[in-house]
């Protein structure tokens, strides 16, 4: 049996090509924007991050690209870290989430927004 070949340059640039005559992902959907915070429909406890709304043009198919967010124990340093897992969902069960109140002071760019830094989540609770 023969070592795979790695893939060149020129055969990736060509499956991107394809790739993105294919399928066309939008990062704002629905009033959402790439890393709003989703509820999904039929899953309890789960906290979802929206990533892109992707539709296949060969038959019209639609679907919904999210992180799944996944407490995975502790880290080195006491924390808790978290895992990002991809997940693709039928459009219809997914639901935005009431966009949480902030003070005037807030900046417009932070309110219903979940970008967390891995710093962040590995500080101890207490």
């Amino acid at each position: 049996m023969s070592p795979r070949r790695r893939p060149r340059p020129s055969d990736l640039k060509q499956l991107r090509a394809e790739l993105d005559a294919k399928y066309v992902r939008v990062a704002r959907w629905n009033g959402l924007s790439s890393g709003d915070l989703v509820r999904v429909r039929g899953e309890r406890g789960a906290r979802f991050v929206f990533r892109c709304h992707v539709t296949n043009r060969a038959n019209d198919a639609r679907w919904v690209e999210l992180d799944e967010l996944a407490a995975a124990g502790t880290s080195d340093d006491g924390g808790h870290r978290v895992v990002r897992r991809q997940r693709a969902l039928p459009e219809e069960r997914v639901v935005a989430l009431a966009r949480p109140r902030r003070s005037r002071a807030a900046s417009m760019g932070e309110q219903g927004r979940f970008d967390l830094r891995i710093e962040e989540l590995s500080a101890p609770h207490g």
